[in-house]
């Protein structure tokens, strides 16, 4: 069981932290599975910010989730480099202390 800590945009952390998103959409370049853990980590901007030159910064927020299981898109005729996590809350879910990133 692997622990993965990944950018998470901050539009989806309410989502997350309400049950109503169970699933995270990810590039498979990490070789996820079941029992592995997430480490979301807020960023201050969205990835299309960032892509757009804003800096990459933490809020200092952390979501931790365990992935309950890893449908591979690629059977369906979506991007065969895209997994779909089923994941779930672990314990409450937040952690505030790290701190942000420069």
């Amino acid at each position: 069981m692997a622990k993965h800590a990944l950018k998470l945009d901050p539009e989806y952390v309410p989502e997350l932290l309400s049950g109503e998103l169970r699933c995270q959409i990810r590039k498979n370049d990490r070789d996820y599975f079941p029992g592995d853990t997430l480490e979301l980590r807020e960023t201050l901007h969205t990835a299309a910010a960032m892509r757009d030159g804003a800096p990459l910064k933490y809020t200092g927020r952390v979501i931790h989730a365990g992935v309950l299981g890893v449908l591979y898109l690629g059977q369906f005729g979506l991007d065969p480099d895209f997994v779909a996590l089923s994941i779930t809350l672990i314990g409450d879910g937040v952690d505030m202390r790290l701190k942000e990133a420069a």
